[in-house]
């Protein structure tokens, strides 16, 4: 099977005010929004809340996220003592972990700030209550962040060269498919977009930095059925009204994404939403009609369980309720945007109904509304845009692009420079989904240079959170944290809550490409966990697909399977057909790694004929690589040829540089077995020249590799490729590149009866061997050559235990005294 892969997601803003439709993540600590200061020194320390990132002295401290959360809290609290369960609530998302995780997370923190117990210079134990930050601590309100200047790859020496040595990077954008290449062309405005970057500066500190975001309900309408869509775009509406007025706002995607799970009851909103954000204010509305006057009541609860309400009315649903927000935002004591601004209330209800409908996922009956609009309110920009977005939304992404390139042409930055900037960003998406990361980057940073000095910070984390996964798609780590540092600012000031905890996961997915999978594994579970308790079915079943990827390259198969079988649990309630398919290519991946071949088979055969041959070309030439892979094992080495050929063309690189090697070796090999030498030559010649070319350690190990078998060099030879492949293995760490490097090593060195070398080769995968079918198999080939039979023994009734229906080469099931003879190559 191919190799590990990970996902991120992109935003898909429907509208400004819309959630970013980013990847799942764990529950983000409550302090973040509340703290003016970015950077907080103590001791030795210096702490950035928002590149989430410990230094002592110069040296940056790894911390995992929860150690990293036990102290943020603290020290944003540090005011006054914090109790056991409002900590484990903040950084665990639960009501009750255990006191010795608890206590390992709190020795964990204290070492890392040079404290400990029996000192308690910074983090005070409260004895039968909790914990109190009691050290001096120094704000920074205005320091740069420290993601900007990276100091920590200077630190780092290695780090850029791990940046290049991940795992497959098989993104499965939520609402935007893999890039491809970028243009030579193009190369000149892409270094002018990186060098533009590092100088975009950090969005202001906010503005309403002590208040809780609001929380607008779903209204409860008593109408007709005919008004049923006033739940859902009313609220929207009130949504926009109270952000135009520079209230903090949870959008309306993350509201119906809660409501998705929990009961419409309030005390189980209301409860869910207090556990994400205790500041929450939280708004109740109703609206009913009696003759032709529509009337709206409105409550305003505060976090404390006080409320205040409202009353307005009109003739018409759209005015009433406009006229509810405006009334609110006199309780909230801000001022309504100016009413000679809006527009008609008929173009005011189409788009309100459009968005409801969108946010019932009607795709359908969005665009039916809009085509059946008056030609003059169709012709109207933000018509226009809406239209291009349910485009995109369904899946018609050239649709969609041909759609916003005039209209972006019509709508100049000094005539309406935040519509211009949302125009911008749905056209990225559009880019994203068509294999054009060049283009995306420019629309997204012209998209930053418009709204960074206005205020418009959900825009703003939109288009940062935007490109830094584009930056990150394209190994530009170090662009790709920044930006996502400054989206997190950002969206801290709009009040959307759940898009920092998606951010979080971004963030963690990028560890997975920078090749540290043990380190964003914790968070993905979390988040799946997470975002299942909160019915976000598509980001949980995201952040389990990112399971199976991170363990996988951890060689820990059973954990894999186990995460997959939750996710395919999932999959009947997700509608996204790419994320089907591609959550069933990561099922059949962990079925093989488990030895379930047919199972995985006929998954793959789904994968390929159901996916769209131009929409999920990517996902397409993944599942063939991955069933090529499997052909070659069963024997059928011209089927595998065959399907590795299309893959290998359809992955380019740099961004498929691991699918795409995994594909050109099984190409390799599988044309080796059919004889046709001088297509192998050839496909390893293609293999080399793009090692020589990337200079990354993957497409050089996968060469190295393919140099090895070659058959027709001495040895020697062979075995200078194999060690140079095993050391650029060892030095990425991570085990299934060992494994891929040891295991054809050994065999080859077994075949020639170098024993004790094949040994020591072996013993570099021992520790995987209890788990991991191809290192227990070279155990047991290994122990057969040495005559051991005790150990061959056990080492074949493990490798019966994980086999499933993979074969056991007949020659290693019977013990030969004669040991290595049997297993030499004629």
């Amino acid at each position: 099977m191919t190799s590990p892969a990970y996902r991120m997601e992109k935003s898909a803003s429907m509208r400004p005010p819309a959630a970013p439709r980013a990847l799942s993540v764990p529950p983000r600590p409550r302090y973040a929004a509340s703290m003016p200061a970015t950077i907080l020194r103590f001791s030795d320390c210096r702490l950035d809340i928002a590149a989430r990132g410990l230094w002592r002295g110069e040296v940056r401290v790894e911390l995992s996220p929860t150690v990293f959360d036990c102290i943020g809290y603290l020290i944003t609290q540090r005011a006054r003592a914090v109790g056991r369960d409002e900590l484990v609530a903040a950084v665990w998302g639960k009501s009750t972990i255990s006191d010795t995780m608890l206590g390992k997370a709190i020795l964990a923190a204290r070492r890392a700030i040079g404290d400990s117990a029996e000192a308690q210079a910074q983090i005070r134990t409260i004895p039968r209550f909790g914990y109190h930050w009691v050290g001096a601590v120094r704000e920074e309100n205005d320091a740069e962040p420290i993601v900007a200047n990276t100091p920590t790859l200077a630190a780092r020496p290695d780090e850029s060269r791990v940046a290049q040595e991940s795992p497959r990077l098989r993104t499965r954008w939520l609402t935007l498919a893999a890039f491809g290449l970028i243009a030579l062309i193009f190369s000149a405005v892409l270094l002018h977009q990186r060098a533009r970057v590092a100088d975009v500066p950090a969005p202001p500190a906010t503005k309403n930095a002590a208040e809780g975001p609001a929380v607008v309900l779903p209204l409860a309408v008593v109408a007709g059925s005919e008004d049923a869509w006033l739940r859902l775009g009313l609220m929207d509406l009130i949504v926009n009204r109270l952000r135009d007025a520079d209230v903090p706002v949870m959008s309306s995607d993350s509201v119906v994404s809660l409501l998705k799970q929990t009961d419409a009851t309030p005390q189980r909103v209301s409860a869910a939403l207090f556990r994400l954000e205790p500041r929450a204010r939280l708004i109740r509305a109703s609206i009913a009609k009696a003759g032709t006057n529509w009337s709206v009541h409105a409550e305003l609860v505060e976090a404390n369980g006080t409320a205040r309400s409202i009353d307005a009315s009109g003739t018409d649903a759209v005015a009433a309720a406009r006229g509810a927000a405006d009334r609110l935002l006199e309780l909230l004591g801000k001022h309504a945007a100016d009413a000679a601004a809006h527009t008609e209330l008929s173009l005011d209800e189409l788009m309100q109904r459009t968005e409801a409908a969108r946010l019932a996922d009607d795709i359908d009956g969005a665009r039916a509304l809009l085509e059946s609009a008056p030609k003059t309110q169709q012709a109207l920009p933000e018509v226009r845009l809406r239209r291009a977005q349910v485009e995109l939304r369904g899946g018609r992404f050239d649709d969609a692009r041909r759609q916003l390139e005039p209209l972006l042409a019509e709508v100049p930055a000094n005539d309406d420079a935040i519509l211009r900037a949302r125009i911008l960003i749905t056209l990225c998406n559009a880019h994203g989904r068509l294999g054009q990361p060049d283009a995306a980057i420019a629309t997204c940073s012209e998209a930053v240079s418009l709204v960074e000095t206005r205020d418009a910070p959900q825009v703003l984390a939109i288009a940062y959170n935007n490109r830094a996964i584009t930056h990150s798609r394209q190994r530009e780590f170090g662009a790709a944290q920044a930006d996502f540092a400054r989206a997190r600012v950002a969206f801290e000031r709009s009040g959307d809550m759940l898009a920092l905890l998606r951010l979080d996961g971004n963030e963690a997915s990028m560890a997975i490409a920078r090749g540290r999978p043990g380190d964003a594994l914790p968070i993905f579970v979390r988040a799946g966990e997470r975002f299942e308790q909160f019915g976000l079915v598509n980001e949980a079943l995201i952040a389990l697909s990112n399971q199976v990827d991170a363990q996988r390259a951890l060689l820990q198969p059973a954990a894999a399977l186990a995460a997959s079988e939750h996710g395919w649990s999932l999959l009947g309630r997700v509608r996204d057909s790419n994320l089907q398919h591609e959550f069933k290519l990561q099922r059949a991946e962990a079925l093989a790694a488990n030895g379930r071949l047919a199972e995985a088979h006929a998954l793959l055969d789904d994968v390929i004929g159901d996916s769209d041959a131009t929409q999920e070309a990517s996902t397409r030439a993944l599942a063939q690589a991955n069933l090529a892979a499997l052909e070659l094992d069963a024997g059928q080495a011209g089927v595998a040829a065959a399907l590795a050929a299309q893959a290998e063309t359809a992955l380019p690189l740099p961004e498929y540089e691991q699918a795409h090697a995994d594909a050109a070796l099984t190409l390799i090999r599988a044309l080796r077995r059919l004889h046709r030498d001088a297509d192998a030559a050839a496909a390893a010649a293609r293999l080399a020249a793009a090692a020589a070319t990337a200079k990354t350690p993957i497409i050089m190990l996968y060469a190295e590799l393919a140099a090895a078998e070659r058959g027709d060099d001495s040895a020697d030879a062979q075995d200078r490729h194999y060690e140079r492949a095993l050391a650029l293995a060892a030095d990425l760490g991570l085990p299934y590149l060992i494994a891929n490097a040891s295991v054809p090593y050994a065999d080859a060195l077994i075949a020639r009866g170098e024993l004790e070398r094949a040994a020591i080769v072996t013993g570099r995968i021992a520790r995987y061997a209890d788990y991991d079918f191809d290192s227990s198999l070279l155990q047991t080939r290994l122990y057969l050559a040495l005559g051991q039979r005790d150990a061959w023994q056990a080492a074949l009734a493990r490798s019966r235990r994980l086999a499933g229906e993979r074969a056991i080469p007949a020659a290693l099931t019977q013990f030969d005294a004669n040991g290595a003879a049997s297993l030499r190559s004629p």
